[in-house]
C-alpha cells in the first residue's frame, strides 16, 4: 500500500512539536508524523505520538522518535516558521503571537515579548 507523505488528509507534518530531547531540560523541535501507532502503541500501553526531529541546517534529514503523548507540547508555530527557524540555525526566530494562543501552564517573565 503506498501512501503519500504529504496529502492533506494525512496528520503529518501539520503540528509542530517541543519535546524534551535528547534528555530531560533540554529541547528539541519536532514535526507530528503520525498518531496511530497500531503495534507500538499496544505494545507500550501509552498514548504516543512519532515525530521527526530534523537535523539542522539541513531539516531533509534527521530521525523519528516515538514520545508519550503527554511530554509533547504542540507549538502555536507554522511548519514553515519552524522550518526557518532551523534551517538558520536558530537565527530566524518566528514572531510569537501570544494574543491568539490558549493560557500557558507558566507565568512569562517581565521582560517577554
Amino acid at each position: 500500500m503506498c501512501v503519500p507523505v504529504f496529502s492533506d488528509s494525512s496528520q503529518s507534518f501539520k503540528n509542530v512539536l517541543l519535546i524534551q530531547y535528547p534528555r530531560e531540560g533540554l529541547y528539541s523541535l519536532a514535526f507530528q508524523t503520525a498518531t496511530e501507532l497500531g503495534e507500538v502503541q499496544g505494545r507500550t500501553g501509552e498514548d504516543v505520538v512519532c515525530c521527526f526531529v530534523p537535523t539542522t541546517p539541513n531539516p531533509t534529514s534527521g530521525f523519528i522518535i516515538i514520545v508519550p503523548r503527554k511530554d509533547v507540547t504542540v507549538l502555536d508555530m507554522e511548519v514553515d516558521e519552524a522550518l526557518k527557524m532551523i534551517i538558520s540555525l536558530g537565527v530566524v526566530i518566528p514572531t510569537w503571537r501570544k494574543d491568539q494562543t490558549a493560557e500557558l501552564p507558566f507565568e512569562l517573565p517581565d521582560n517577554a515579548e
